[in-house]
């Protein structure tokens, strides 16, 4: 255990993922999904889920819920109104069309972006399966500032730290793993550590050149670096020269956790 780190609830940042199932947490003390650990050095870290495979060093991203908004599909609340229920018929959420697991949006958010009661962004507790109608009800942590009505439009956000997918140019990076992950070949839900700031080791297989001071971000390739262009995320400053020959190369990673 790094003698910086203490105890993290129970265990370490470089621990195997959990899984469902998994005893090594007892009584709750599992870390709360977003929970995050900081150390004197300035690395930090924070807990995640996935349900995909990845190796360590690579990064991971925010999935993304909703590529466009949902027009017209609201039933009307009123202002005070702690659930909202959409349509999302024809509306492809997290890469299903129509389809929306239970509490698949929990803890990320409903905003309104047109119609009435725009400008607001409410999170999610909860959430139903579809019904007959493809209708979903999402249960809010907050009521609703304003009355919205059939003819608001709405976008999804999904959850920040929850079911967390490879990195891409185009996604907002949660962060790197320090070790790998395999749910996907296990077809199941882990749980563990994802590096945000400090120096960390992250995937360069893209076949770039790297150089000590440029800044670095998430390519289109999942879940590796290039040094960055103007239209891509930047998620640190590379800390080393190196070629593309190398597995992995030295950033200090500044991602927003």
């Amino acid at each position: 255990m790094d003698r910086d780190q203490g105890k993290i609830v129970s265990g370490s940042v470089y621990d195997a993922p959990l899984h469902s199932g998994s005893t090594k947490y007892k009584e709750g003390r599992m870390p709360h999904l977003g929970q995050k650990v900081t150390f004197r050095d300035g690395r930090e870290f924070v807990f995640v889920s996935t349900a995909v495979d990845g190796v360590a060093g690579s990064i991971v991203a925010q999935a993304t819920a909703l590529a466009t908004p949902i027009d017209n599909k609201c039933t009307a609340a009123s202002a005070g109104a702690t659930t909202v229920i959409i349509d999302i018929t024809g509306s492809t959420i997290f890469g299903n069309s129509s389809t929306l697991a239970a509490d698949r949006m929990a803890d990320g958010f409903i905003v309104t972006n047109d119609g009435a009661g725009a400008g607001y962004s409410y999170k999610v507790k909860s959430n139903t399966v579809q019904d007959a109608d493809a209708k979903v009800t999402f249960t809010l942590y907050d009521a609703l500032k304003v009355d919205i009505t059939a003819a608001t439009d709405i976008v999804f956000i999904g959850p920040k730290h929850r079911l967390v997918v490879a990195g891409t140019a185009t996604l907002q990076p949660v962060g790197v793993l320090v070790v790998p992950s395999t749910a996907g070949t296990n077809a199941r839900t882990e749980y563990l550590w994802a590096q945000t700031k400090g120096l960390a080791a992250v995937l360069n297989t893209t076949g770039t050149n790297v150089a000590i001071g440029l800044k670095a971000a998430c390519t289109a390739s999942a879940g590796t670096i290039i040094p960055t262009a103007v239209t891509e995320i930047i998620i640190g400053t590379f800390m080393a020269t190196d070629t593309a020959g190398s597995v992995t190369v030295p950033v200090l990673l500044d991602i927003p956790s």
